[in-house]
């Protein structure tokens, strides 16, 4: 059976991604119940039928689990059949592959590829070596190439895909014997000749035109077909990589070349001593001056590289200038400061320091604040850098209070098209209590204020009415008007051109007089109406539980056109560049044309959607039940990230520079990077936060339903101030008037102002 992105396997495992191979379908799931990844291979449907791939990929399964554990080898975890299909759970790697890596950068650097090789000698050594059973030494790969060897975020090799290896002891059947298995490209002559007599020496082989190539970045041997190729291998002696590439060391110009020996007994005997040979090459290099180099190292995996990325190719880090080789003051380098690539840490997080120092001395705190957190993350243990950071995030503080204040009338974030949480005005820690009125019985909509006016929508009997909507003027909290309805108000309203206010009741979309709250239309639906409105211009979007997004005109209440999603809509909408977003039960995002609502794409996550989307450039943004808050390419759709906590995500992330910001219930505040996916900060509170944030530069105000109202800086997490409510704070703050406005659970609106 081929499933599909967002089925699920055995009524547990979510499908979030689908990769085809040559003769197997390879599926990464999440486990609802664990939230964890794995990578699940079966066969594919079209050999579903074949007795001999069924056999063929059972044996491999069996291989493979026999291997055991060992950190650079992808492990299998369990073999199972469902519904009478055969299904390998495999570990998950979440860093790509050596083959994408020399796609990108055509050869890598050789420090960085020693390293690299290193560890996948020590996978393969393992692997030759395994105890399979009593009569039973040792598994032969037989396709050992790049697309084989795994990266994880920390820049660790991991060997993976066994379908084609050969267990040492084990009988082989004469029907194997002749065939040329494995990717020719990197297959050594004796393979072509006869598969089945493949040994430890064929994959040292296969290994040797790894280094070749990611080393020249050429083929070792010519060949434009399989004929040509075969002949070139069985004929002619590769020239040598060092008349290719220079600068490369004769030692491992040799060793390369001792690898691709046509005779298996030139070869060295074991990936043992392959590795000990790579680890005195890098060494020797190490100690010679000439090798003594600046090069870009990333500031969380280590990844040396040549090529100038402003993200990380592995983890999409940051870059920070670093060093590789030996350097004078080597000798008093403290224990632990160089990785395993060789990336002096102490010595990359003093150029951060330093150009922190000027960076500050320039005016450009902000900048200085950048390099002392990359700095710190570092050299954690560093007291110098940790005080310097507090005092210069002490001085960026005191520099942005400064700054003169703006003042707006603000339909706060389901007002905003981009629904990112972010109001243009600034509003300047710490605050005092103004005034307090209780506007319901209970509330979990947050407000909306315009024109100086505050829209509180709730529930509570009051004159046989169960819903109840407040105009509150922000100044004074004096009540202008309150309007009943036979329904509770659970989602909330927004405002058109400061005239009408909409919102849903049940199955209804309300328009009323902003001033006044008189009727002006009612738009009747079919099923109830779901998410909190949108409007753009004079056109306003809204979703029903049946999965219908509607686009009607504000002012008149005639329907523009209507589109079907998969799965109930229980988040409001987004809008950009006449694209509109949709979150549904279903995990999906949709992709909508805000024009006549033609579908562009979807995207399928790990469970409900439960917060946002939020937009910021050619991003998009949403939280999920599975604890996760992804991020996407607006234009196709594509996963750039993912940023898991221990808590379902119902906060809507919010915007500020470069970084999104946006509660858990598992009940902290995260600071992510925006571009990568990086936790910036993590703010921990002693109950859920499923409120979104409200951003005034760089202040983000943000209740919780331990009942604090606090204030953050964005860039780096201190508190600032708080106020303790008494009350479960539900909805998301509003600014205004030089004022934020907060309505608790139970119904009662607290105006703070700025000293």
């Amino acid at each position: 059976m081929e499933y599909q992105v967002g089925d699920k396997l055995d009524n547990q495992y979510v499908i979030v991604e689908k990769h085809h191979g040559g003769m197997s379908s390879v599926y990464v799931v999440r486990d609802e119940f664990s939230n964890k990844r794995f990578a699940v291979k079966t066969v594919r449907e079209a050999l579903m039928a074949d007795a001999q791939a069924a056999q063929r990929f059972a044996e491999e399964g069996r291989t493979w689990m026999k291997l055991g554990r060992h950190p650079h080898i992808v492990e299998a975890i369990i073999y199972r059949e469902i519904e009478r299909q055969p299904f390998l759970f495999l570990e998950y790697v979440d860093g790509g592959d050596l083959q994408n890596l020399l796609n990108r950068e055509h050869t890598l650097f050789l420090p960085q590829l020693l390293s690299f090789a290193q560890q996948a000698c020590a996978g393969m050594q393992y692997v030759h070596t395994v105890e399979i059973s009593p009569a039973q030494h040792g598994v032969i790969h037989r396709d050992l190439k790049p697309g084989n060897m795994m990266l994880t975020k920390r820049a660790e090799v991991k060997i993976t895909d066994f379908g084609l290896a050969k267990v040492y002891g084990a009988r082989t059947e004469a029907a194997q014997s002749g065939l040329g298995l494995g990717t020719y490209f990197y297959m050594p002559p004796e393979q072509f000749l006869d598969a089945a007599s493949a040994d430890e020496r064929s994959d040292i082989y296969s290994f040797g035109v790894f280094l070749y190539f990611a080393a020249t970045g050429k083929a070792p041997v010519p060949g434009r077909s399989v004929a040509e190729l075969a002949h070139s291998l069985l004929n002619r002696t590769p020239t040598p990589p060092a008349s290719l590439c220079e600068d490369l060391p004769p030692a491992f110009d040799a060793l390369i070349m001792r690898c691709l020996s046509r005779q298996r007994a030139d070869r060295p005997d074991s990936f043992a001593e392959l590795g000990d040979k790579l680890g005195q090459i890098q060494h020797d290099m190490e100690q010679d001056p000439r090798w003594s180099q600046s090069v870009p190292a990333c500031t969380v995996c280590g990844y040396l590289t040549r090529h100038r990325y402003s993200l990380c190719p592995i983890c999409a880090s940051a870059f920070a200038p670093g060093h590789w080789g030996q350097t004078p003051e080597a000798e008093t380098r403290e224990p632990g400061t160089v990785g395993a690539t060789g990336m002096d840490t102490a010595r990359v997080a003093e150029q951060l320091f330093q150009q922190a120092l000027q960076d500050e001395k320039a005016g450009r705190l902000e900048q200085a604040l950048n390099s002392l957190r990359r700095a710190a993350a570092l050299r954690r243990d560093d007291q110098r850098l940790v005080a310097e950071l507090d005092r210069v995030a002490g001085l960026y503080r005191v520099q942005r209070s400064h700054d003169k204040a703006k003042v707006y009338n603000w339909p706060m974030l389901n007002g905003n098209v981009t629904r990112n949480g972010f109001s243009p005005e600034s509003v300047v820690p710490p605050l005092t209590l103004r005034w307090t009125v209780e506007a319901s019985e209970w509330t979990i909509a947050s407000p909306v204020v315009a024109n100086g006016v505050l829209y509180v929508a709730g529930g509570g009997v009051s004159g046989g009415d169960r819903g109840q909507l407040v105009a509150l003027d922000i100044a004074r909290g004096q009540e202008h008007w309150r309007r009943g309805f036979p329904r509770e108000l659970t989602l909330t309203p927004v405002v058109v051109a400061g005239e009408r206010l909409l919102i849903p009741i049940d199955r209804e979309l309300v328009c009323l007089e902003a001033d006044t709250g008189d009727l002006c239309w009612a738009y009747p639906g079919r099923v109830p109406l779901t998410a909190s409105p949108l409007v753009w211009g004079q056109t306003v979007f809204f979703a029903d539980e049946a999965g219908q997004v509607h686009a009607m005109n504000a002012l008149t209440g005639s329907l523009q056109w209507t589109a079907q999603v998969e799965g109930s809509v229980y988040t409001a909408p987004a809008l950009w560049n006449n694209r509109l977003f949709v979150g549904t039960v279903r995990n999906r995002l949709v992709c909508l044309s805000a024009v006549d609502g033609t579908e562009y794409w979807q995207y399928v996550a790990g469970a409900e959607i439960t917060s946002g989307p939020s937009l910021h450039g050619n991003l998009v943004l949403f939280g999920a039940a599975d604890h996760r808050v992804y991020c996407l390419l607006q234009s196709s759709g594509r996963l750039l990230w993912d940023f898991e906590t221990q808590g379902e995500i119902h906060s809507t992330p919010g915007l500020v520079g470069e970084a999104t910001i946006f509660g858990s219930r598992d009940g902290s505040l995260y600071c992510v990077e925006l571009r990568t996916g990086n936790l910036r900060w993590e703010y921990r509170t002693s109950d859920w936060v499923e409120t979104s944030p409200a951003i005034s530069e760089n202040f983000i105000y943000a209740g919780s339903h331990d009942g604090y109202l606090r204030v953050l800086e964005a860039a780096s997490g201190l508190s600032l101030w708080e106020y303790e409510v008494g009350e479960e704070i539900r909805c998301s703050p509003a600014l205004s008037g030089g004022q934020v406005l907060l309505v608790t659970s139970g119904g009662r609106v607290h105006a703070f102002r700025a000293h």
